[in-house]
């Protein structure tokens, strides 16, 4: 058996990093996994090249991570060639400098694409962790995957059934993100203000107005006084809050709007039953995070794949009464659960690289 070797330099390629350390909300999961990484292997050199965010090219520091932005803020797709050569000019130079171990890609999308040719012409191992929706049909990205040279990492179990019946493609790993401990370490369990949570974007596909219909129900039937949040921004924010004016929950439903992600984790410690209802899932990571922040979960998406008594998938109608159930019990549970840490992401992840003769 050949000798493992130790990585050295590990260079991400991704659409968006964040721009800096109070940019946290961007990718949480990745920027969380990178600095875990610079915790446990501090000789560690990483560097990050992006396509699109930030909306410059000037390097930068975050986290001590190296970060290459290309600029591309998602622009027309006859510019994207040449967003594309600036990150393979990122790549080349930032190999010239410090020789390149290995290349993890996100998202099925340009991040592959780019990353794998420059990896073939290199030398280079290269895997791609599949993110989201980037695993369905609508990806228009798949037809260019069918030759391809790299190994791809799914988030779950789902996530790879779905990529697998949308196209040829075979994923051989699946590593959900987990929790980073630390985060939750002060976690208050007594006061929970707050009867349910929804964490989310606020656009289609995340089907917030379910929550403001289920707030609706339960104030008719149950609750009259119940105590509501929404935390998150988007297309439908005025949507959404017509909806809330019209159904008369002004009273009941609080829109926050976009919030630092310190401030969603203190509230959703405040918090006393994640609601969530998106219509597709990979993973869904603030599934996890609210499961360590020591909610309840009631979840409409297949992504997490956990066992834990205080998650549940269900459908519109069943977790209706489960929320009813929940809320009527005089105690409670809110310790934290963390049925996935960041730390075991590290080590399946480590165990992945070694087929390919390396580790951290």
């Amino acid at each position: 058996m050949s000798k493992i070797k130790d990585i050295n330099h590990l260079v991400i390629v991704s659409p968006s990093f964040p721009k800096d350390e109070l940019n946290d909300i961007v990718v949480p999961p990745l920027n969380l996994y990178l600095r875990e990484l610079k915790r446990l292997y501090p000789k560690l050199l990483i560097s990050v090249v992006t396509i699109h965010f930030p909306f410059h090219n000037n390097p930068y520091q975050v986290w001590n991570i190296n970060v290459y932005p290309s600029g591309g803020a998602n622009g027309s797709i006859i510019k994207r060639p040449l967003i594309w050569k600036k990150a393979t000019n990122y790549l080349k130079s930032i190999h010239r400098k410090k020789p390149i171990d290995l290349v993890q890609s996100f998202w099925l999308n340009e991040s592959p694409l780019i990353a794998d040719k420059f990896c073939r012409k290199n030398n280079i191992p290269h895997f791609c962790t599949l993110m989201g929706q980037d695993a369905k049909k609508t990806n228009n990205y798949l037809r260019f995957f069918k030759t391809r040279t790299f190994d791809m990492i799914c988030l779950s179990k789902f996530q790879k059934t779905v990529l697998e019946q949308n196209s040829v493609l075979m994923s051989s790993h699946v590593v959900p993100w987990g929790v980073v401990k630390g985060e939750y370490e002060a976690n208050s369990i007594e006061e929970r203000p707050f009867d349910l949570i929804c964490v989310s974007s606020l656009i289609p596909l995340k089907r917030v107005e379910i929550f403001i219909d289920l707030v609706h129900k339960l104030k008719e039937t149950c609750c009259p006084n119940i105590n509501a949040i929404i935390v998150g921004g988007g297309s439908l924010k005025n949507q959404l809050n017509s909806k809330i004016n019209q159904l008369n929950l002004q009273n009941n439903i609080q829109l926050l709007g976009l919030k630092p992600r310190k401030d969603v984790l203190s509230i959703m410690k405040k918090s006393k039953i994640l609601v969530h209802t998106s219509s597709y899932e990979a993973q869904g990571y603030v599934l996890n995070e609210a499961l360590a922040a020591g909610c309840y979960v009631r979840t409409l998406s297949n992504g997490l794949e956990v066992d834990d008594t205080k998650f549940e998938i269900h459908t519109e109608s069943s977790m209706l009464e489960s929320i009813k159930s929940k809320l009527r019990l005089t105690e409670k549970d809110y310790t934290s659960s963390m049925p996935i840490t960041m730390l075991q992401t590290i080590e399946k992840y480590n165990s992945i690289f070694m087929s390919k003769g390396l580790r951290f």
